[in-house]
């Protein structure tokens, strides 16, 4: 995940996580060891995602605002 984020950020892609910060269905959300792609964001700022190798299978997983601790985003757009 570390060569992800630190690619985007050489590319001018990196969303660092933070106030303000929303990120947009199609973005990677970067973990320190994980990752998943946004699926949509709430009105309420709720990020669903969907993650692979989450509990040994792919799945949809909501976050809190600030990604539950995401590091940052990836914009894909």
């Amino acid at each position: 995940m570390d060569d992800v984020y630190a690619w985007a950020q050489r590319t001018g892609r990196a969303l660092p996580n933070g106030p303000g910060v929303q990120p947009q269905p199609g973005d990677l959300i970067i973990w320190d060891e994980h990752m998943g792609i946004v699926e949509s964001v709430g009105p309420d700022g709720t990020i669903t995602t969907v993650e692979g190798n989450s509990s040994d299978s792919v799945a949809r997983r909501q976050h809190d605002k600030n990604g539950d601790g995401a590091i940052g985003y990836v914009s894909m757009r």
